[in-house]
């Protein structure tokens, strides 16, 4: 009787030792989705500007999306840039929109201040 005791005790001990990692597993993977949930940025914007059928003789508006922290970003920038010199003046409605990616550590934060300096009238703050 005593053994059958033991192996119940044992048996109960290394139940309580499975609960207790699976439920360590659970909240390390609960922090892991809410930690990719907060990476995630609010979603794209529809273009304000709906396609049109008929031609038109204003500038054409480009709007584009970039990240302050993403070298790819700074590239396309300064592509941007040579454009809009070729394009000429009023040719081209160039509007730029801060996002943050997921994958660059502090980007959302980067955009936030690049977006609240521009909405504080702070302009031209981007050294790229």
């Amino acid at each position: 009787m005593e053994s059958v005791v033991k192996k119940i005790g044992i048996y109960f001990k290394l139940w309580r030792l499975a609960a207790t990692i699976l439920i360590a597993m659970a909240a390390f993977l609960g922090l892991c989705l809410l930690a990719t949930w907060m990476q995630v940025t609010e979603s794209v914007r529809p273009a304000s500007h709906p396609p049109r059928d008929t031609a038109h003789s204003g500038p054409v508006r480009l709007e584009v999306f970039l990240d302050l922290l993403c070298p790819d970003s700074r590239d396309t920038w300064r592509d941007l840039q040579k454009l809009e010199r070729e394009c000429g003046a009023g040719k081209l409605d160039l509007v730029v929109r801060l996002t943050a990616l997921p994958y660059h550590r502090w980007s959302y934060l980067a955009s936030q201040v690049g977006n609240g300096a521009h909405n504080s009238g702070i302009r031209n703050t981007v050294a790229w």
